[in-house]
């Protein structure tokens, strides 16, 4: 935390396929990316990030960051993608979690 309320943080994630049948899903549940043979391996992909969130308040946070994907296999064969980079922007909503009251 280099300063009151203001974070930065890095991470590596590496993403497989819970089996080769399977497909990879965006954050909605929906299938983006699906081959039901199985014969395109079960690797998706590595990504790093660099990111900073500034928490403006207790209701909202804003972050950018920049993050770098470098397509696994299955990422790679099924679509023809090697890599995705590029920056992003950010703003979180928080519930300040007060209960309720009777």
């Amino acid at each position: 935390m280099p300063r009151h309320r203001w974070t930065v943080t890095a991470q590596f994630l590496d993403f497989w396929l819970a089996a080769a049948q399977d497909a990879a899903y965006n954050s909605s549940g929906g299938a983006i990316v699906r081959n039901s043979i199985g014969l395109d391996g079960k690797h998706i992909g590595e990504e790093t990030d660099i990111y900073t969130w500034y928490e403006l308040n207790r209701h909202l946070n804003i972050g950018a960051g920049f993050g770098d994907f470098e397509a696994g296999r299955f990422i790679s064969t099924t679509t023809n993608a090697q890599f995705y980079r590029g920056p992003y922007f950010a703003i979180n909503f928080k519930d300040a979690g007060r209960a309720e009251q009777r």
